[in-house]
């Protein structure tokens, strides 16, 4: 008995270890390193599945993996280097490609000399140079993809591959095949007649009927010449045969209208897919787009509008709470503008911003979720108070997808969301408390002011405008100290001369304005403060004002700066 157990359990033991663990699939999004995670990929057994979107890539396929797109329509693999291929394939076997859009490369796949057993299945070539480039003593299998608008479909120049060509559509590229002579080509519609290969073996030249072919939507039309013409009278083309995605393209909202109080009428437009059975329109006060799996959307709500093209969703929740007071952070003038700066509220969704100058009505500009605005078209040298409210309003998020039919989780056929939500704002606005005052005066800087005792030059240059308080203390200053003295208005007098020049060239490098300011704050602080002797002040000031003027007519000598 005991020998029994343990020969039991070495031989279970024996099973775990020869045969690996089950085929894990691999997410790859627009944020993925793609061929790291082919290079840690386990040949045999892993499948790399590719989200929606666009891929700039140049991939290197060197081992056993199968790729595949969840959204044939709307996954692109688009070569990063022009020159190269989407996919090179070298040295593999049993491998398959398949549920992708190759647009507008060189070449979108391109397979090396001896690769046997490649799958490229319900993929969609577009606009490429070379759709499918084959090397010599090659084995490819290429099954229910659509070719559009190709330079060359096939390309087997050295007639060494042998190629299986099942349950294709050709359509509008200016040559199919370089080489068929080793081709074996069954079941295939074309839209031109070609000799040999038309009108034998199953294959036909007939009207395709794509959705929409300018945009990329190769799902068949109702009408459509391709359909069910396949050996098990499966669709010809990528949508078609037991490996198509069964996602339809995706559903463009066309307009929304709010109706009563809690209830938005959407509407959109057709799906021209045959195949497609109905709609459902989902709704949420979060963003939607991205959400494209079954569990994405399992507890997202929706209406189940049908065959129908709108459908009003009714019973929204619309209650609003008043978000935080927003603080106004600064106001800095300018030649006639201000800008304002403010802290974001908490749910905050929109803001007022109100201003009012000094004998004027109160106006206010309506903003979006923003931090910041500049209010134009003001009258310079009037003294404007500003303040904010903030609101918060319910925003709700709208998407439509086509369903083929009811999904369940392991057979979901629904369409990918667009990439951008429709939102809709509804109900009432709940305000905040009205933010803190700032009051300033839009004024033009004056570099070179008409009469001398209207500028502190460098100051104003320095910190942008002639009203600001940095410059008011120089200035006061220079009335109440510096033109009391024979010595301070010699001074005063030179630096009339001389600062206009000093202070052309801070204006124009940006630069030099923090370098001054930097400089001149102690002083500032000094006279504001009134905290050291007047002689060494004096001296200290006229010493850096001296040097300050000196060094940037010497800056702007060797720059050759026009003053």
């Amino acid at each position: 008995m005991i020998f029994f157990r343990v020969t039991s359990l070495l031989f279970i033991l024996c099973l775990l270890i020869s045969f690996p663990a089950g085929a894990e699939d691999i997410s790859v999004d627009s944020s993925s390193d793609i061929q790291s995670l082919i290079d840690e990929a386990v040949a045999n057994q892993d499948v790399l599945v590719f989200e929606p979107g666009t891929y700039e890539v140049n991939i290197e396929l060197t081992k056993n993996l199968d790729l595949r797109g969840r959204d044939t329509t709307n996954t692109f693999l688009v070569s990063a280097n022009g020159s190269e291929p989407a996919i090179s394939i070298n040295d593999v076997n049993n491998i398959s490609i398949r549920n992708f859009t190759f647009s507008d490369n060189d070449v979108g796949i391109r397979i090396f000399d001896s690769v046997a057993g490649v799958d490229i299945t319900n993929n969609v070539f577009d606009n490429n140079v070379t759709a499918i480039e084959a090397g010599n003593f090659s084995n490819i299998d290429i099954e229910n993809n659509t070719f559009f608008n190709n330079d060359l479909g096939i390309d087997d120049s050295n007639s060494g591959a042998e190629i299986r060509i099942y349950q294709n559509i050709f359509f509008n590229n200016s040559v199919t095949f370089s080489n068929s002579a080793n081709f074996s080509i069954t079941y295939n519609c074309f839209n031109v007649v070609l000799e040999d290969i038309t009108g034998v073996n199953n294959n036909i030249d007939a009207e395709v009927s794509f959705v929409d072919q300018e945009d990329g939507d190769f799902h068949l039309t109702e009408d459509s010449e391709c359909r069910e013409k396949g050996e098990t009278e499966d669709d010809l083309g990528a949508y078609g045969g037991v490996n198509a995605d069964l996602i339809p393209n995706a559903v463009v909202i066309s307009g929304t209208e709010k109706i009563g109080t809690d209830s938005v009428a959407v509407s959109w437009n057709e799906n021209l897919d045959y195949r497609v059975e109905g709609y459902k329109v989902y709704y949420s006060i979060s963003e939607l787009k991205g959400l494209h799996s079954f569990s994405d959307r399992e507890n997202i709500s929706f209406v189940d509008a049908e065959d129908n093209l709108e459908v009003v969703v009714t019973g929204l929740d619309v209650s609003a709470t008043s978000p935080e007071k927003p603080a106004l952070l600064s106001v800095t003038p300018r030649d006639k503008k201000l800008l304002v700066r403010w802290t974001q509220s908490e749910d905050a969704t929109s803001y007022t911003l109100y201003y009012q100058g000094q004998g004027d009505s109160e106006k206010n500009e309506t903003l979006g979720a923003v931090d910041s605005y500049t209010i134009l078209d003001l009258s310079n040298d009037i003294t404007y108070d500003v303040w904010l409210v903030a609101h918060f309003q319910k925003q709700y998020h709208f998407q439509v997808a086509a369903y083929l039919e009811s999904s369940t989780e392991s057979d979901f056929r629904e369409s990918s969301f667009v990439l951008n939500d429709t939102t809709v704002d509804i109900g009432e606005k709940a305000d905040s408390v009205i933010s803190n005052k700032i009051s300033a005066r839009p004024e033009k800087i004056v570099a070179y002011p008409d009469l001398p005792n209207e500028g502190c030059f460098i100051a104003t240059a320095a910190f942008g405008y002639y009203s600001a308080h940095e410059v008011q203390i120089l200035r006061d200053f220079r009335d109440q100290t510096l033109l009391t003295t024979e010595f301070g208005a010699s001074f005063v007098h030179w630096y009339y001369e001389h600062g206009p020049k000093a202070a052309n060239v801070i204006n124009k490098y940006e630069f030099l304005k923090s370098i001054v300011r930097v400089a001149l704050y102690p002083l500032i602080i000094s006279v504001a403060l009134i905290n050291i002797s007047f002689t060494l002040f004096i001296l200290t000031l006229l010493a850096l004002i001296a040097g300050s003027v000196m060094a940037f007519l010497s800056i702007a000598n060797r720059n050759k700066v026009a003053l």
